[in-house]
């Protein structure tokens, strides 16, 4: 019986016969799944970087920027790149040149794959730049000895050497004021002790260097030199060259007793009551 309708069918209950009726209904239809809509496979194209040689960097070097004035960052600056096309950047963007003193200046070249050089130099803020201008010439003189990794003593250093080696002894130098000397013997490279110890001075303010002028305690000349003090000490400094060819660089007050003695005994003498005590 599977054709649908309604049937007799006889069942026994309780021992009697008896008639009941069965109903066959048609199965129910099966309905087809629905279609799957189409996925679309998505592929992500990664082009393989085959470009790994970083760009160059030419022309950095240390410079010099006027207070308040805009740094031409790019003055004889360029990067190359083997893919042609190459991005030149400074780091830090926005720099305040009101403020004297130097700052650190890095360039960053990135090509369009993603590598990048970098190269770092020194920018000297001082005052307004022009022929023979005192605070260029000392800027220029810094940038050409000195980097923000030396030490003090280092920088100091530097600076005697420089100043003992570039500057002629000789003439009369103008004492008025430390400008005025150092300005003076700066033009004229040559100058008698006040040229040294005012070019040795400001060089030393610039970057930062404790120092203290000193000046020849009676006698019939003068002399001036400077105490030091690079962190460890106030010393004698004396940038001046002398006749018996002394290094006389952060000396202790012991050596600068000995020197003086042998140069008549009042050569280094000064009131050290006025002065902080200095390294025996």
């Amino acid at each position: 019986m599977q054709t649908p309708g309604i049937y007799r069918v006889p069942i026994v209950i309780n021992g009697g016969l008896q008639v009941a009726y069965l109903r066959i209904t048609p199965p129910p239809k099966l309905l087809s799944p629905p279609e799957a809509a189409p996925v679309e496979e998505i592929v992500e194209e990664v082009a393989e970087q085959t470009d790994f040689t970083p760009p160059e960097i030419f022309g950095v070097k240390n410079f010099y920027v006027a207070n308040g004035k805009t740094p031409d960052y790019f003055n004889g600056v360029y990067a190359t790149d083997d893919s042609g096309e190459v991005e030149l950047k400074t780091f830090p963007e926005d720099l305040d040149t009101t403020v004297w003193g130097t700052r650190e200046i890095t360039y960053a070249a990135t090509d369009k794959a993603g590598n990048t050089t970098t190269v770092t130099c020194y920018l000297k803020i001082g005052g307004p730049k022009s022929a023979g201008n005192l605070d260029s010439q000392l800027a220029d003189i810094l940038a050409s000895i000195t980097n923000d990794s030396m030490s003090k003593y280092e920088k100091a250093r530097k600076i005697y050497n420089w100043t003992n080696s570039n500057i002629r002894y000789g003439g009369v130098t103008d004492k008025s004021s430390l400008y005025n000397g150092a300005s003076q013997a700066l033009r004229s490279y040559r100058g008698d002790c006040f040229a040294f110890y005012s070019v040795s001075t400001l060089l030393m303010n610039y970057v930062g260097i404790d120092n203290i002028g000193c000046q020849r305690l009676g006698g019939s000349t003068q002399h001036f030199w400077s105490m030091v003090n690079t962190g460890d000490g106030w010393r004698f400094f004396d940038s001046t060259p002398h006749v018996d060819h002394g290094n006389n660089f952060m000396m202790t007050n012991s050596q600068r007793e000995r020197y003086s003695s042998a140069r008549g005994g009042i050569y280094y003498r000064y009131d050290a009551s006025t002065y902080p005590a200095p390294v025996k």
